[in-house]
């Protein structure tokens, strides 16, 4: 009787240290800040192999902290004019996803977590996807914003008319309910 009183305070103890460590489930998470570590806009084509063919890339904001990435029409490799029209806004640490897409199955932006102008082409809706993995250590997740068909299927990004600005505000959180405010501008 005395092991079995033993054993089971030994497991009660275990059970509460355990418990005691369970308060923040991102411990080992980056605690800073979240900021935009760069802005890529990229040809929906050449994102299955992340070909960097047809993609622009901003490294910092303008003096007003708005991110502008330009020159988003170009010609590709078979001389056929292309644009990139999916906008990849990359941060320093991984994201809370939940407060980007409406469920990891829909991208489907979280009602007033963003705004888009100008509204979708005909046929079209914006989507905010987030993809927590990135290529690089120095990176966290990233939010992937392009005007589709289809809520699952960035490479559904639809081109937009030369000459037009889209504009991209809003907030995203992290894991510990910290802000990143996106200010995104891309002229095509």
């Amino acid at each position: 009787m005395k092991t079995k009183t033993i054993r089971t305070g030994m497991i009660a103890a275990l059970a509460a240290l355990g418990l005691a460590g369970c308060g923040d489930p991102w411990q080992g998470e980056n605690k800073a800040n979240p900021t935009i570590a760069r802005v890529i806009a990229m040809d929906p084509n050449n994102l299955a192999a992340f070909d960097s063919t047809g993609s622009v890339q901003a490294d910092k904001p303008d003096g007003a902290g708005v991110w502008q990435v330009t020159g988003l029409n170009y010609t590709n490799a078979d001389g056929q004019p292309a644009q990139a029209s999916l906008l990849i806004v990359q941060a320093n640490k991984l994201l809370n996803g939940a407060s980007i897409q409406v469920s990891p199955t829909d991208c489907t932006p979280v009602a007033g977590a963003f705004t888009f102008t100008p509204a979708a082409p005909a046929g079209t809706t914006w989507y905010a996807c987030y993809n927590p993995t990135s290529p690089n250590t120095d990176q966290g997740g990233s939010i992937m914003f392009y005007a589709g068909t289809d809520a699952l299927d960035p490479s559904s990004a639809q081109s937009f008319a030369e000459g037009t600005l889209v504009t991209i505000t809003g907030t995203a959180k992290d894991h510990q309910g910290k802000s990143l405010a996106v200010d995104v501008q891309a002229q095509f």
